[in-house]
């Protein structure tokens, strides 16, 4: 479709806000613009998309940068229709298209030890959300290793979790500050302790989970160009794009920033979901809508949640 100059001005609010040093956080919901999905997509193929089980987008270009399933169409977000994936293009699909476990493990790392760092503000509520997660996890004899927090919440303890054995088919949970770096989003990263690990560097390891989930800001955000030069191609480019080469098959990040309460109630909520054998892409749904019901955070504050993936 052509975009119309209001949606392309809308676009770029949109893009603009995610950019800013002081964001609006309003403005992180596409709603608060008026961006509808049938003003990005064909109405006809929409109306067809509803009645499937599932619907997987493959954007283009700065379309990367929305929230899909959050975007309105027919009076409700697409995720009250139907579970919403997306894809960074759609040959990928076979790949990504494969099993994933209805019961799977989890290793965990986060909450790290940020006391070095004046610029970095603490995660308070990180640590409860760890505890909550691997508490549903252990509870089924299904966690992997000691949950690694504080000052254990380490690059060295996090490629000990990739090279376990025991991650096969499982899950890798973080939860970090994440930061993006547009003129070079593979540098973006994952602030631990210590030190922090970068796009480069995930990309080549080889991820024995099948999923990773990222509950950090900014972890999936695409830049429109680098170096003055625009980026045209439909792939995604930075920590989701690394993730899914390195073997990953799903990925949930943040596309805007994360605030700590509403990221650790939908966290926790998803794993509620997941741990009991849904996948991550009706998990992620029946996460948003009940984030919607109960109405203890706006949507701004967590509809940018999305899952990199298929099922």
């Amino acid at each position: 479709m052509e975009l119309t100059e209001s949606v392309q001005t809308a676009l770029r609010t949109y893009r603009a806000n995610l950019q800013a040093e002081e964001s609006d956080a309003p403005l992180f919901d596409p709603s608060a613009l008026e961006l509808r999905a049938e003003q990005l997509v064909s109405e006809a193929l929409l109306e067809e998309a509803i009645g499937s089980k599932s619907l997987v987008i493959a954007p283009h270009g700065e379309l990367h940068q929305l929230p899909w399933a959050g975007v309105h169409f027919r009076g409700k977000r697409l995720f009250e229709h139907l579970p919403v994936g997306i894809l960074p293009n759609l040959s990928c699909i076979r790949t990504l298209q494969t099993h994933l476990a209805k019961q799977p493990h989890l290793a965990i790392l986060g909450a790290p030890d940020y006391r070095g760092l004046p610029n970095v503000k603490p995660l308070p509520l990180a640590s409860r959300e760890i505890e909550i997660i691997a508490g549903l996890y252990a509870d089924r004899s299904r966690l992997i290793e000691r949950p690694y927090t504080d000052t254990a919440a380490t690059e060295e303890h996090l490629w000990q979790l990739v090279r376990n054995e025991q991650s096969a088919g499982g899950i890798l949970h973080v939860v970090c500050h994440g930061d993006f770096i547009p003129g070079d989003p593979m540098s973006s990263g994952l602030l631990l302790t210590g030190s922090r690990v970068d796009g480069t560097e995930l990309v080549r390891a080889r991820l024995r989970f099948d999923e990773v989930v990222l509950s950090a800001c900014a972890t999936g955000r695409r830049p429109t160009q680098i170096d003055g030069v625009a980026l045209t191609g439909d792939d995604i480019v930075g920590l989701p794009g690394a993730l899914l080469e390195a073997g990953a098959r799903s990925v949930l990040v943040s596309v805007p920033a994360a605030r700590d309460d509403a990221a650790m109630q939908f966290m926790t909520t998803y794993h509620d979901f997941r741990v009991e054998g849904e996948t991550p892409l009706a998990a992620l749904q029946k996460t948003q809508i009940e984030m919607l019901r109960n109405g203890f955070h706006e949507p701004a504050l967590w509809v940018g949640f999305s899952v990199y993936g298929c099922q």
